[in-house]
């Protein structure tokens, strides 16, 4: 079966490479006529001007109109036909007249005659009484161009030629070409077609051969020539080549591949079942491992209940004990005995406070509690009510703003507003009555909250470390360090996230997010 596969898989893309050869192939071909065909039509263009400049001369030679005006009127036509270089008139078969003279002296008085091919081009043109053009060649006067002659006839009888001459350089600006006779793409070549068909004379000499490869070729009757324009880096085998030593690659990888496939099918089905046997074991284990998770948990919950409520058994007895010293003997100590008797239970207080926050910390977790109804504004009245020693104290203001009805779990979100307004009341700047604005934004996924005040704020290098247990940024105001550490905790239990923007002196505020269960706008 595998090598059945292979050979027509081979056969396939051997075939699809073949086609892409002969389309690749034909599309350069299509471009080199293209390119052919414009250089054809680029010549005759350029050569159209010779023809309107040796038809008139040889009109006003016919009609004995020429008299001495022979520089002056070949004056005007060279002005009016940039490609041609010099006119000429031929009496017979000797050259009697030139414009411009000058640098052409050499051609007055010389017979075409004299020189068979010349001769028999001048035949060619007398045959077909048209212009007809001779070249390329070697000019008498110096030079390489082309020669076009037009004959003339007066009174019946042939008298001579109207001559037209372009040389080399002329014709190559013509056609846009240089002396090498290419470009980057494409090699050309001029070739002249004697009688017979024998072809001579090429234009550019090239060391390459012209007619083979990717190229083409057109006929140019005005002067029996050939254009042969060839391809000079012809791509289309690159395509075809590449494709098909991929679909022998492919070929060969499919075929080997549908052999393993066909020779091995109970090797298949018992990876499939190891697989499944591991993938199973794998599930038992996660299993195991959450249920020793969640038993951990539990047990680490219980474990920080007992020891924060049996902590505070000695503590209170080293709490009474102290003021039961102060009271009696205060009268009695100087004033160091004094301080140390506070600091002793101004530390006592503190440890009370961390241990009942650690307690606090531990029991929260992911809630079970029912969803309900919630007025965020009437919540925050009620932790203002729950805040009015402090709020009174410092003469605070509490501003609220866009606050919603919302679905949500109730007691989490009331320790949340509270711990952050409680958290902005306790860091606001000494002398200052603290101002606090609640905030809201609807968003499609979410509710976002803001608490912002006009406190002491937070500089940068603390914005992550004060969501992290017992991290104070002044330790001298007092504090647990477990407030924003247990916010933190129970925003991220509902799904949410809490971050902080501030500067020093200049306030913060405090955002956390809510999934958006379900809500009621206040109207």
């Amino acid at each position: 079966m595998g090598w059945a596969f292979f050979i027509l898989l081979l056969c396939l893309t051997q075939l699809i490479a073949f086609r892409i050869y002969t389309m690749e192939k034909d599309a350069e071909l299509h471009i080199a006529e293209r390119e052919a065909i414009f250089l054809k039509g680029q010549l005759e263009a350029s050569l159209n001007h010779s023809i309107t400049a040796t038809r008139v001369l040889a009109f006003l030679v016919e009609k004995d109109l020429l008299d001495n005006n022979f520089d002056s009127i070949c004056e005007n036509l060279l002005q009016q036909n940039p490609f041609i270089d010099a006119l000429q008139l031929v009496k017979g078969g000797t050259i009697v007249n030139t414009y411009p003279l000058v640098g052409n002296e050499a051609s007055i008085g010389y017979n075409i005659g004299n020189d068979s091919a010349h001769r028999e081009e001048a035949e060619q043109a007398k045959l077909r009484g048209e212009l007809y053009f001779e070249g390329p060649i070697n000019l008498i006067q110096g030079g390489k161009g082309i020669v076009g002659r037009v004959p003339i006839s007066r009174n019946g009888e042939f008298w001579g030629f109207s001559a037209v001459i372009i040389r080399h350089e002329t014709l190559l600006r013509a056609l846009n070409l240089d002396s090498t006779g290419m470009n980057d793409r494409f090699i050309y070549q001029l070739v002249k077609i004697h009688t017979g068909g024998a072809e001579s004379n090429p234009y550019f000499q090239h060391v390459e051969t012209i007619d083979r490869g990717i190229f083409s070729e057109v006929d140019v009757p005005i002067g029996d020539w050939i254009i042969y324009v060839k391809m000079k880096h012809p791509q289309y085998w690159v395509n075809a080549m590449a494709f098909s030593l991929l679909g022998i690659l492919l070929s060969a990888l499919l075929g080997i591949f549908s052999w393993f496939l066909a020779a091995q099918p109970m090797r298949l089905r018992a990876l499939v079942a190891l697989k499944t046997k591991d993938l199973n074991t794998a599930n038992k284990t996660l299993q195991k491992k959450t249920r020793e998770l969640e038993f951990s948990n539990s047990e680490l919950e219980q474990f920080a209940y007992v020891a924060s409520h049996d902590l505070q058994e000695p503590l209170r007895m080293v709490t009474g004990f102290l003021t039961q010293l102060e009271k009696k003997y205060l009268n009695q100590l100087d004033e160091k005995p004094r301080q140390y008797i506070h600091f002793a239970k101004d530390g006592a207080i503190r440890m009370k406070h961390i241990i009942l926050d650690l307690l606090e910390f531990s029991r929260v977790r992911t809630l079970d509690d029912a969803i309900e109804q919630i007025d965020t504004h009437q919540m925050v009245n009620e932790v203002c009510m729950l805040e009015k020693r402090n709020i009174e104290g410092k003469n605070a203001t509490i501003d609220t703003q866009n606050l919603p009805v919302i679905q949500y779990y109730r007691i989490p979100f009331l320790r949340i507003l509270r711990n952050l307004i409680g958290n902005a009341l306790k860091y606001s700047k000494p002398g200052m009555s603290p101002v606090i604005t609640i905030a809201s934004t609807a968003h499609d996924d979410f509710w976002q909250f803001s608490i912002s005040d006009n406190g002491l704020g937070i500089t940068e290098e603390h914005f992550e470390k004060i969501f992290v247990l017992f991290h104070q940024v002044d330790p001298s105001l007092g504090g647990s360090g477990m407030g924003l550490a247990i916010t933190k905790k129970l925003v991220e239990n509902l799904g949410g996230q809490i971050w902080v923007e501030s500067a020093a002196n200049a306030g913060s505020t405090f955002y956390f997010t809510i999934p958006r269960i379900q809500t009621k706008e206040n109207q």
